[in-house]
């Protein structure tokens, strides 16, 4: 996890460089302050949302004053792309931090969310082969995500190389 180091209030943020689809991602930070710790929030916002969405980070070993380590562990994120977010704390005095400290909407931390499934190809072969007749090849191509394109490798016995076939969608 790649850990930067901050201001006063909150400091030694950990988080991931990335989480595969679907995975939820659990980012910390530590979090002092001369005054009693209030509130700490994370305010994140997935690949292609404008809107930030805020979510109360939990103590973990705090002091009496609030001090200490804080977490959450977010949602799980289903569009790949970049989740960005930025942490907020807030003191008894009603003193405000951001870390980013400056711009923290415009220069947030990101983790990258990646498709890294695999897609699944299961082969149905013909039921029958006759010479100089046209033959129907049928795969049945899942991903978690999304098929973009798939294509089949042919070899014809004359031929030194294969040839590249695009394979068309069928909705069956």
């Amino acid at each position: 996890f790649p850990t930067r180091r901050s201001s006063d209030l909150v400091s030694d943020i950990v988080y991931p460089a990335f989480v595969p689809l679907g995975g939820s991602p659990e980012i910390g930070a530590n979090i002092t302050d001369d005054h009693m710790v209030d509130t700490v929030l994370l305010y994140y916002r997935e690949t292609h949302n404008l809107s930030w969405k805020n979510i109360q980070m939990n103590s973990q070993n705090a002091d009496s004053r609030g001090r200490g380590l804080y977490n959450v562990i977010l949602p799980s994120q289903n569009i790949t792309g970049n989740l960005s977010f930025f942490i907020k704390a807030s003191d008894s005095s009603l003193n405000n931090i951001t870390e980013p400290a400056l711009s923290p909407k415009l220069s947030p931390y990101n983790i990258s969310v990646r498709d890294d499934g695999l897609p699944e190809i299961h082969h149905i072969p013909p039921m029958s082969i006759h010479v100089n007749n046209s033959i129907m090849l049928t795969a049945n191509i899942t991903d978690d995500v999304n098929v973009r394109t798939a294509s089949l490798f042919i070899k014809p016995p004359s031929e030194q190389v294969f040839i590249e076939v695009s394979l068309e969608y069928t909705g069956e």
